[in-house]
Parts: C-alpha cells; sequence; structure tokens
C-alpha cells in the first residue's frame, strides 16, 4: 500500500508543475477597487498587462497604459517560466519572479541593485481576479504600499 501512496504522490507532482498558469493572458487594472501607491510614477489611470507562455520554456509580461501623470507605460519583460531573473524593455529595472503555483508568484524589483517593488500576485479561484499585493521603498526611501486588482479580459 505505501508504494502504491509513494507512486501517486511522485506521477501527481509533475502534474501540477506542468499545468496551465491561470496568469496567461490580458488584465486590465480595475483603478476603483485598487489602492494606488504614494510614488507617482507607479499610479496609474489605465493598465494592461498580457501575460504568455511563449518558447523555450519563458513567459512574458507586456504592461501598457497610462500613468496618472499623463505619462505612457509600455515595458515588456521575459523570466524563465519556473521562476528567474526578468529581463525587458526597462532597461534600468531587473526584477525576479518567482513561481509559487498555478495562479499565485512573487516579484521582486530594483534599480541599481536596490530593491524598491517586492510584489505579490495571487488569482482568484475563479480565475477573474488578480490581486497584486506591492511593498517598496519610494526613492527618497520613505516605506510605500499598493494593492492593485485586475481582472481577466
Amino acid at each position: 500500500m505505501r508504494k502504491v501512496i509513494l507512486f501517486l504522490v511522485i506521477f501527481s507532482l509533475p502534474s501540477t508543475l506542468w499545468a496551465d498558469d491561470l496568469i496567461i493572458g490580458t488584465w486590465v487594472l480595475n483603478v476603483e477597487k485598487s489602492e494606488q501607491p504614494r510614488y507617482p510614477m507607479y499610479q496609474f489611470k489605465e493598465l494592461t498587462e498580457i501575460y504568455k507562455d511563449i518558447d523555450s520554456g519563458m513567459m512574458e509580461i507586456t504592461q501598457t497604459g497610462v500613468r496618472n501623470d499623463g505619462g505612457a507605460v509600455n515595458r515588456k519583460y521575459t523570466w524563465p517560466k519556473q521562476g528567474g531573473v526578468a529581463e525587458g524593455t526597462a532597461e534600468i529595472v531587473k526584477g525576479y519572479e518567482l513561481f509559487v503555483n498555478p495562479g499565485e508568484w512573487y516579484a521582486i524589483m530594483s534599480i541599481g541593485g536596490k530593491q524598491f517593488w517586492y510584489i505579490h500576485k495571487t488569482i482568484s479561484k475563479d480565475g477573474k481576479t488578480m490581486y497584486q499585493t506591492f511593498k517598496a521603498v519610494d526613492p527618497n526611501g520613505n516605506p510605500d504600499e499598493a494593492k492593485f486588482v485586475l481582472e481577466k479580459q
């Protein structure tokens, strides 16, 4: 009996690791339900995030939108599907994405080697809502927080 249970446990693990992640798709920020950070560079009037599972075991996010100050948002990052260094269009920003399980990610972003964002991303059980909880330090060293609510399109 132990061998059967061990067999089932071992062979059920890969299916959870290879399952499609709920994050894949297009997500739009619900500004009214979100709590914006104090730092203006990350306050948004509009924000769309498109997550893709791309070739070679990589993930990609494209962010487009408009900040509250009227500035355009147009960024793209790629990283290993199971987690790793994120590389992208915002060259001064470096990131690290960590896959926890389908529908849950952590991300750490830094500028010049100094961490400024810690992000926890979770997807609701129905797969329709993404919650992003941010903990940050602004350029003046002040703590900042935000909670974004994005809805799947």
